[in-house]
């Protein structure tokens, strides 16, 4: 299509192949004499409009190789991106006329703004950006076309008021172009592009101007406009003292202005959002800017959007929590009101947050208790703080299943876990249980009679729950000290009701997660005399025999079963681990004569 010599044709093939390219499904579709094509589309005897398409595509070819190649060194780029970027770099007196045209000589403002994008695409690419540059700063500029110090006519215009040289001629069309509401999005694209070419003092002259327009894009903008915005202002903040001094002179609220328009309730959609975040992060984090903020309440919504939006694995993280942490304080400590206040507000959102970032928050928490000095904060804020917010959630039958996700999430971890190792909490973690446990049993009832019919969604939620009540408690079975409290009838119910092949028959997936830490949590029990007494008792050997059974005798129940691969391992161990105390040998012999090959197998080590 583009060897067509219609030129509409050409034009709209070029289109296409440019905007396949943006979304990075060029190389699918390009054809072998494509590049050769677009060349022949940059002469001087096309069109305007056929010439831009041709320069658009070239450097969106070569941007899109750029993006898929990032972060790997060792792959090369492929043959067209090396032919389009020889073009660019070898020929520019094929486009670089149509840049200078665009910007300066429109036809239309969408071809200006064609023109700035096409600067901001150019700047991108490094080799390309060189020739641009180096172009850009031996043009004089007038309020018309751009003439060449080269050209014949160049000596006409040198004495034209309105004209400039250079970056200073550049940069005031650009501030021109800033003050109009159509181009003012892609000349900012453009400033942000150019930032590592602008001398200090060329800049430094228009801080003021520059300044008031980005932080009006930040501030008013559409979301992209924001983004575009904080990444541009970032690139000049970084750039030098004398600029960065003047940005905090000029707006002292920077950092305040920055958290609340950036991280409000309706900005969370900027299309480059790890760039946006980064660059916030390389402001709010350098000396400069952070010893203006002052405001507690900006203070938490960074650590919001720190800890909770996903901002983990983000470069700077780490940095700018210590500078929350110890702003003020000397020696390397922390500032413990505001490390309480931060903990704090961790701990609710690991509660209380939205159920998708649960996961994340619960795990920063751990995080937080691994930093020696955090680690001196949390555990003197546990006792009634933390561990009353934790309680007041267990008694709220909406929050009650986030609160114990979030302490299953503390006994994983063999550091944090110790936390938790204490009979108030054990108790409050138990009536959860005891809760679901008397739930199941009416509800048991009540099905049997017909009264009600059982909601399935509410019945898996339960279940959810009770495996986490389950999974907390397997971590107190471990402790000698909580035994006795474990065996109570009520609290062995909790771990133990429903453990049976019942649930099999009807496959009811959320039974057999529960099952599950369920024996786990006996699985540590076992090395108690008293425990194994108990479950002796309550026939928990015999049970776990039968579900052992269901894996190697019940070819349907066996089938389904295996969806949990893990499960028929964990009984077979926890039943080896029992067939080692003497005091359980009479059930085992007994058991020996019944089902010698199934016994035999338990007996062996990984057969």
């Amino acid at each position: 299509m583009l060897k067509d010599d219609r030129p509409d044709i050409q034009v709209a093939s070029t289109f296409c192949l440019f905007q396949l390219a943006k979304h990075c499904y060029g190389k699918k579709f390009i054809e072998k004499s494509a590049i050769a094509s677009l060349r022949c589309m940059l002469h001087k005897f096309k069109t305007r409009k056929i010439r831009v398409a041709s320069l658009q595509c070239l450097s969106q070819l070569i941007l899109e190789s750029s993006t898929e190649r990032t972060g790997c060194q060792a792959c090369s780029p492929p043959c067209y991106t090396i032919e389009a970027q020889a073009i660019l770099v070898n020929e520019p007196e094929l486009w670089l006329d149509i840049i200078f045209d665009l910007i300066g000589d429109p036809q239309s403002e969408s071809e200006r703004i064609v023109g700035l994008s096409c600067v901001a695409r150019l700047a991108k690419i490094e080799q390309i950006q060189k020739v641009l540059m180096g172009s850009i700063k031996s043009f004089y500029w007038i309020s018309g076309p751009f003439y060449s110090v080269n050209r014949q006519k160049s000596e006409i215009y040198k004495d034209i008021q309105s004209q400039s040289h250079g970056m200073k001629g550049f940069l005031a069309i650009l501030l021109g172009l800033l003050q109009q509401p159509k181009t003012r999005f892609y000349a900012i694209s453009v400033l942000q592009c150019i930032s590592a070419e602008l001398d200090d003092d060329i800049i430094f002259d228009k801080v003021q101007e520059v300044l008031f327009w980005l932080m009006s894009m930040i501030q008013d903008g559409h979301p992209r406009a924001k983004g575009i915005g904080v990444l541009c202002l970032s690139k000049y903040f970084k750039k030098n003292d004398k600029f960065r001094q003047s940005i905090i002179k000029l707006k002292p609220d920077l950092i305040t202005m920055l958290t609340t328009k950036l991280f409000g309730i309706n900005s969370y959609c900027f299309p480059e959002i790890e760039a946006v975040k980064t660059a916030f992060l390389a402001i709010v984090t350098h000396d400069d800017a952070f010893n203006k903020l002052h405001d507690t309440e900006v203070i938490n919504i960074i650590v919001k959007t720190l800890c909770i939006e996903g901002w983990l694995d983000l470069e700077g993280r780490s940095s700018l929590l210590y500078k929350l942490l110890s702003k003020d304080v000397k020696d390397g400590d922390v500032n413990k009101s505001l490390a309480n206040e931060i903990i704090n507000k961790v701990v609710l959102e690991s509660i209380y947050g939205n159920t998708t970032r649960l996961d994340q928050t619960q795990t920063f928490f751990v995080e937080l208790y691994h930093n020696e000095k955090l680690k001196t904060v949390i555990t003197e804020l546990w006792p009634n703080s933390i561990q009353g917010t934790i309680i007041k959630a267990l008694n709220q039958l909406c929050h009650r299943a986030k609160a114990m996700k979030f302490l299953t999430q503390i006994a994983k971890d063999e550091s944090a876990q110790q936390l938790m190792l204490e009979e108030h909490l054990l108790h409050e973690i138990t009536q959860v249980g005891k809760s679901i446990i008397r739930k199941k049993s009416v509800q048991s009832v009540q099905s049997m009679y017909a009264f009600i019919a059982v909601d399935k969604k509410d019945a898996v939620n339960d279940s959810g729950t009770l495996s986490a009540v389950r999974a907390t408690l397997e971590m107190f079975a471990s402790q000698k000290k909580f035994c006795r409290f474990l065996l109570d009838d009520n609290v062995f119910k909790v771990i133990t009701n429903g453990i049976t092949t019942d649930d099999l028959k009807s496959h009811k997936g959320h039974c057999v997660e529960v099952q599950i830490a369920g024996v786990k949590c006996l699985n540590k029990l076992i090395n108690f005399e008293p425990a194994r007494q108990k479950m002796l008792q309550a026939q928990i050997p015999d049970k776990l025999m039968c579900l052992w059974k269901a894996f190697n005798d019940e070819p349907d129940s066996s089938q389904w079963l295996r969806c949990w691969p893990n499960y028929g391992d964990l009984l077979k161990d926890t039943l080896k681990q029992l067939r080692e105390y003497d005091d359980v040998q009479e059930f085992f012999s007994g058991k020996w004569n019944q089902n010698k090959e199934l016994m035999h197998d338990i007996s062996l080590i990984d057969a």
